[in-house]
């Protein structure tokens, strides 16, 4: 028997398409690890740029598609504006992941990476592929919530990847402030320009982070 929140919702709704969206997220997250180690070694990256480019390009589809959606007169069990909102944080984080990569392909560091900012740096990258599953996660389960009227132990489930995400964001972010130190004390010693660019490569990760904790707290909203 369908629930009463269910019963509300079109065969394909807004939501599946916010999770269909998600699991483009996750794909260009999983070569996330790849491309920044074959950068850092000085390898062609040429072939994970051209793949997150195109998967950019698959998620603004998706986002025209949701946007038409919205248009019509499609029930949903929230607001369409805050739930338009919440596809334009989830596709950002999209177009964050293929600035990184652009970036990439436009320099190569100068000098070598010290061994434990390396290992730093890619323990960042895993922590933004981390954070990144964790949301779909939740983003997977807010269907369940809904399909179950919002049933307390949905809604535990819901509020559990929460947790990890907002848990995920703060190492993301000890792990920003520690890349971020380094570079600074190395003002003498290294070209300016790539240490610059090294720092923005840092926060851009950092803000993926950001962005998925705003996706997350604003998930909780809905669950509530």
């Amino acid at each position: 028997m369908k629930s009463v929140v269910t019963s509300l919702l079109p065969k394909e709704t807004p939501l599946e398409l916010m999770i269909a969206h998600g699991e483009i997220l996750d794909e260009v997250s999983e070569v996330l690890e790849e491309l920044t180690r074959s950068y850092f070694e000085h390898k062609d990256i040429a072939e994970n740029v051209r793949f997150i480019a195109a998967k950019e390009c698959d998620a603004d589809a998706m986002k025209f598609k949701f946007r038409k959606m919205l248009d019509k007169n499609i029930k949903v069990p929230f607001p369409k504006q805050t739930f338009l909102y919440a596809l334009h944080l989830q596709d950002d984080i999209i177009d964050m992941m293929e600035d990184i990569a652009k970036r990439m392909a436009m320099n190569y560091l100068d000098f070598p990476l010290e061994d434990e900012v390396q290992k730093d740096f890619m323990q960042l990258v895993r922590e933004v592929q981390s954070i990144i599953k964790y949301l779909e996660q939740a983003i997977r389960e807010l269907k369940q919530v809904f399909a179950s009227s919002f049933a307390k132990r949905e809604r535990k489930k819901e509020e559990k990847e929460i947790i990890r995400v907002e848990n995920v964001e703060s190492c993301i972010d000890t792990l920003t402030l520690k890349l971020g130190k380094w570079a600074y004390s190395k003002k003498n010693e290294y070209n300016a320009l790539d240490l610059i660019f090294f720092n923005d490569l840092t926060l851009i990760f950092a803000k993926i982070g950001d962005k998925a904790e705003n996706l997350a707290e604003m998930i909780r909203s809905f669950t509530r």
